[in-house]
C-alpha cells in the first residue's frame, strides 16, 4: 500500500488561525490542497512530512514550532483525476505550526505542482478545500486546537 503524509500548515493562536493551502497547476487538476506526497525509501511518516513541506513550500523543519500528529488517517482507491482504480493508497495527516511570518516558496519545487497559495481562515479553507477527506481532516485538526 502506498503510504502519504499530508500536512496541514496553520498559524495563529487561540480563535483564530490561518491554514496553508497550495494550489495545484490545470495540468495537475488545479485545486486547493495541503502539502503532502509519497514516503520515499525507509521514511517515517513523520519523515516525509517534513521533506515534503519544505519541498513544497520552503518551509524547514526547524520553522516549525508545533507538530500535531495522529490527526487523522484515510485510505482511497481511485485516483483523484480520473477515477480510475489504483492500488490503495493511505493518507496520514499531520499538523504543523509556523510562525505568523514564516515565507512561502512555492518556485523551488521540483514537482512543480502548485501554481499559488494563500493563507486561508478555516471556513474560507473548507470552501476552497476540494476533497471530503481533506475537509474531514482539517475539521478534526481544527477541533484538536479548539480543545487546547
Amino acid at each position: 500500500m502506498v503510504q502519504i503524509a499530508e500536512c496541514i500548515i496553520f498559524r495563529g493562536k487561540n480563535d483564530f488561525y490561518e491554514f496553508l493551502l497550495l494550489k495545484r497547476t490545470p495540468k495537475e487538476g488545479g485545486f486547493w490542497q495541503f502539502t503532502g506526497g509519497k514516503l520515499e525509501d525507509k521514511e517515517t511518516t513523520l519523515e516525509a512530512a517534513y521533506r515534503e513541506t519544505d519541498e513544497e513550500t520552503g518551509i524547514k523543519k526547524n520553522q516549525i514550532i508545533k507538530i500535531i500528529e495522529n490527526v487523522y488517517d484515510f485510505s482511497f482507491d481511485e485516483h483523484y483525476l480520473t477515477g480510475a482504480k489504483i492500488d490503495p493508497v493511505q493518507e496520514f495527516v499531520f499538523g504543523l505550526k509556523v510562525q505568523l511570518d514564516t515565507k512561502i516558496d512555492i518556485e523551488r519545487n521540483p514537482c512543480n505542482e502548485h501554481e499559488d497559495y494563500g493563507w486561508f481562515s478555516y471556513d474560507k479553507a473548507l470552501e476552497l478545500l476540494k476533497w471530503d477527506n481533506n475537509k474531514e481532516a482539517l475539521k478534526k485538526l481544527f477541533l484538536i486546537l479548539e480543545s487546547n
